[in-house]
């Protein structure tokens, strides 16, 4: 029993051998093991593989080196755009949006977010934030307003 719990405490919240062999097994699931190219030879080489979707990816996504599509004008475009009727901003919301960043919108953002979830990139969960709002809301403010000017 005490080297249970020796091995509890030093293991604490470490990612186990389960954990890695079920990791492993789910890269070699996902893991492209072969890439058929257009003459019907295949692909092992993971760099050929990565290439050859870059050279397939970026041929797709860059028309204007393809003769035989049409390019679409800025009419084309405008026509298209007008078509779709994409939804539009109020005055009032455009409004809001290009208001500054007030740290009670920081403290109303932060006191909604929900508590007992994983901490994000920063490594702090929500609990932290909410505790210590008051101290945090102006750094923050300021963070954030140098980030929209920059």
């Amino acid at each position: 029993m005490q080297k249970l719990r020796t091995r509890e405490y030093a293991q604490g919240n470490k990612a186990g051998n389960l954990l890695a062999s079920r990791l492993r097994q789910q890269q070699q699931a996902s893991k492209i093991p072969f890439l058929i190219q257009s003459d019907g030879t295949k692909i092992y080489n993971p760099q050929y593989i990565a290439d050859e979707l870059a050279k397939y990816y970026s041929g797709l996504y860059n028309l204007k080196h393809d003769d035989t599509i049409h390019q679409p004008t800025n009419t084309d475009i405008s026509d298209f755009l007008t078509w779709v009727q994409l939804p539009t901003l109020t005055p009032e919301q455009q409004q809001t949006l290009q208001n500054p960043i007030t740290v009670d919108e920081i403290i109303y953002t932060i006191n909604a977010q929900p508590t007992g979830q994983s901490p994000g990139p920063d490594g702090l969960p929500n609990q932290y934030y909410k505790a210590y709002y008051n101290t945090l809301g102006p750094p923050l403010l300021r963070a954030y307003q140098d980030m929209i000017q920059t």
